[in-house]
């Protein structure tokens, strides 16, 4: 069972989304959102930007400070090396390797005079090096004062911490400070294998004008203090040779690099610098460190490691920088190439960034001015949205509801606001039409299922007037077909006639030439009458028999004559009945309609040519008259030429004069066969033309057979498109 505070949650959860959902707290949040993130990015792009300026200014203040104590070291450490080798050639460092060597001899003797003069308890190094010797009445003492003017004058003026003198037995005869080396050999007692006997080994070794340069190291007679000693080999003219007499060496204690190192001008309050090698141990003493740090302290790993990896990163730059552990870290190795260290310099990330931070403060505040400004302007002008839009929405319901005469007051605004209450009215105008053309599809609905009754209506008396159509050209297309079939049969029988009319020919016409061959025989036995008499007779009997024959031959002619006549009509007749199927399949295929184009235009070509067949044996049946009409001339010509032989045969008294008569119609007759013989050939042509028609109407009509049987497939094709367009129509 549900508490009431249950109830009351559940009802409150959508309260408070709705309240979310609306303009006019959704606007401000939006507002104050865009503003809050375009006061981020310009905040966070200015402090990076300024961060990164501020940086690199740092770093480029570490170097102008690390290269100015890099030149000054410089500069102080050639000073020193020029100082050493002038030290070698002066008149005080031959005095020394002469007369204070000299003096050595009595040191036995005078050693704890010497000691006790020179270090007196409790005595400082600066005190000892005021004391010149002359206080002192020992052989020493005397030829000290005269040297040691000039060796205190470069301990002062050179920052030094000592100048040391030793013989060629390693014997210190010399000390500025007179420390606890003085006159203490290197090579025995507390300084054997100390820095100082180090490097005189190293120095006695080496060549006239070398300077040797330790590293910075613990020297034990100072109480371990880091010290620089820098030596170079005496060498004096002893009898025209040159002679090593001993070392000079001059000791660099840390105050020597802490006079530069130390000066913080330029650094702040936390920047720093000072001397160290690559591996981090610090060789100068720090300035913000209250214990010592030369040979004390190191530098963390981490920012050795960073420091040096972009050191090496940066060969064209010989600068190494970074920042690490908050500090802002830079080495700058020094240009005395004698001595291989590093300048280090430090500062304090925040000190270096303090304005960065102060920046950040101020866009804070001006940022959160800013937010609370377009907070109230997000209010105002979320106010100034919802207040017209609840109106709208209102509005919006109300035609929703159906009361599509409400009054839309937001459409008389100019702003986007009355855009849309100008949208809100046209779609209530648009409601208004939507209703109005509801009624009208109703009405045109119901006008639509009656004009759907009155198609079905068509449809089905369509359906049976394309039946009956489709089964008229089907049966069309049969008689068509029929019909081609005849056509061919006919064309194939008048090419058989046509062919057995050509045989008959050809043999009237050699009956013909045979014919005019016995005329030009008869025409020759005239010519002779005269000469045979007596064998007009025989020639007579002859004559007789020929002219039977040619009368048989000649009634032959007559006969095939009548025949081909017969078969030209028959043609005719069969052209007619082609020109009539052509018509009918015409009209048949303009009934079929599109699916009969194809056909009528065979049928078109059927007819043209059943009329040129007409025309041939109109052709030919006038050449046949012709050839009856030379024929019976002919026949006439035979039965004269019989006459003329019984006259021969009753009137053989009167040969002379008949004879020339006989001449006469000879020439006659061999005129008249020879224009038989031509008729004939033409007969024999036209013969030929009618085979040769008669073969083409029936190719044609095999091409009226093929047009029918495709007329038929397309009026099969025809119904099943007609019967699915009615199906498809009904099922519509």
């Amino acid at each position: 069972m549900r508490s009431k505070s249950d109830e009351s949650g559940s009802v409150s959860s959508p309260r408070v989304k709705n309240y979310f959902n609306r303009i006019a707290v959704r606007l401000p949040f939006i507002m104050v959102g865009l503003a809050i993130i375009a006061s981020a990015v310009v905040a966070f792009l200015g402090y990076t930007r300024a961060e990164s300026a501020l940086t690199e200014a740092s770093k480029k203040q570490l170097v102008l400070v690390a290269q100015a104590r890099r030149d000054t070291l410089d500069e102080k450490l050639e000073r020193v090396d020029s100082d050493i080798k002038r030290l070698v050639k002066s008149n005080a460092m031959r005095v020394a390797m002469t007369d204070l060597l000299a003096s050595m001899d009595s040191l036995s003797a005078d050693k704890e005079d010497i000691l006790g003069y020179f270090q007196k308890s409790g005595s400082s190094a600066a005190e000892r090096l005021q004391l010149t010797g002359n206080g002192n009445k020992t052989l020493y003492s005397w030829r000290h004062a005269v040297v040691h003017p000039d060796f205190v004058a470069s301990v002062t003026g050179g920052g030094y911490a000592d100048i040391l003198i030793m013989d060629a037995n390693g014997l210190v005869i010399y000390s500025a400070t007179k420390s606890s080396e003085f006159l203490e050999s290197v090579k025995e007692g507390k300084l054997s294998g100390s820095l100082l006997s180090q490097e005189f080994n190293k120095a006695a070794k080496a060549s006239e004008g070398d300077v040797i340069y330790s590293e910075i190291a613990q020297y034990e007679p100072d109480g371990n203090a880091a010290s620089l000693l820098i030596s170079a080999p005496v060498f004096v003219e002893d009898f025209s040779q040159v002679v090593f007499k001993g070392v000079i060496t001059v000791r660099l204690d840390s105050s020597f690099f802490d006079s530069v190192l130390q000066n913080r001008e330029n650094m702040g309050e936390t920047g720093q610098t000072y001397l160290a090698r690559i591996d981090g141990t610090i060789l100068s003493n720090q300035a913000l460190s209250d214990v010592p740090t030369a040979l004390v302290k190191k530098d963390d790993p981490e920012v050795v490691e960073k420091v040096v990896a972009d050191l090496r990163a940066n060969p064209e730059t010989n600068v190494g920088f970074a920042e690490v552990q908050e500090q802002f870290v830079l080495a700058l190795p020094l240009g005395f190439e004698k001595l291989p260290t590093v300048i280090v310099a430090k500062t304090s990330v925040s000190e270096a960034l303090a304005v960065v931070h102060a920046l950040a403060k101020e866009i804070i505040i001006s940022g959160l001015i800013v937010l609370a400004i377009v907070a109230a302007i997000g209010i105002f002008m979320a106010r100034s949205l919802s207040t017209p839009l609840n109106r709208l929405s209102f509005n919006l319901k109300q035609i929703a509801n159906g009361n599509l005469d409400v009054e839309i007051i937001s459409a008389q605004r100019k702003d986007e606001i009355g855009d849309i209450g100008r949208a809100v009215k046209s779609f209530q105008a648009g409601l208004v039409r939507a209703k109005e053309l509801d009624e009208k599809q109703e009405r045109e609905q119901q006008e639509q299922e009656e004009r759907v009754k009155r198609v079905d209506a068509l449809n089905e008396s369509f359906d049976v007037g394309v039946r009956d159509i489709l089964t008229t050209v089907t049966d069309a297309g049969g008689n068509l077909e029929s019909t081609a079939k005849s056509m061919a049969s006919i064309s194939e029988q008048t090419n058989t006639e046509a062919q057995t009319v050509s045989s008959a020919s050809e043999q009237s016409l050699m009956n013909l030439q045979a014919v005019a061959g016995a005329a030009e025989e008869l025409s020759a036995t005239v010519g002779e009458i005269d000469r045979e008499v007596r064998r007009s007779a025989d020639v007579s009997k002859q004559a007789a028999e020929k002219a039977a024959a040619a009368e048989v031959s000649v009634n032959g002619l007559m006969e095939a004559a009548q025949r081909i006549g017969e078969v030209v009509s028959l043609i005719n007749d069969i052209a007619d009945q082609t020109n009539l199927l052509a018509l009918n399949a015409t009209i048949e295929a303009a009934r079929a309609g599109e699916a009969g184009k194809g056909f009528a235009v065979v049928a078109s070509e059927v007819k043209g040519l059943a009329n040129q067949t007409g025309q041939a044996t109109g052709e030919i049946s006038v050449q046949i008259q012709s050839v009856q009409a030379e024929t019976e001339k002919a026949v006439e010509a035979i039965k004269e030429i019989s006459t003329v032989i019984a006259d021969v045969n009753e009137a053989a008294t009167a040969i002379a004069g008949a004879v020339q008569e006989q001449a006469v119609t000879a020439t006659d007759i061999s005129s008249n066969i020879q224009q038989v013989t031509s008729g004939s050939s033409e007969v024999a042509q036209a013969i030929t033309r009618v085979s040769m028609i008669a073969s083409d109407a029936g190719h044609e009509a095999e091409n009226v057979l093929g047009a029918a049987n495709q007329l038929t497939h397309q009026s099969e094709e025809l119904k099943v498109m007609v019967e699915e367009y009615l199906e498809n129509i009904r099922a519509a």
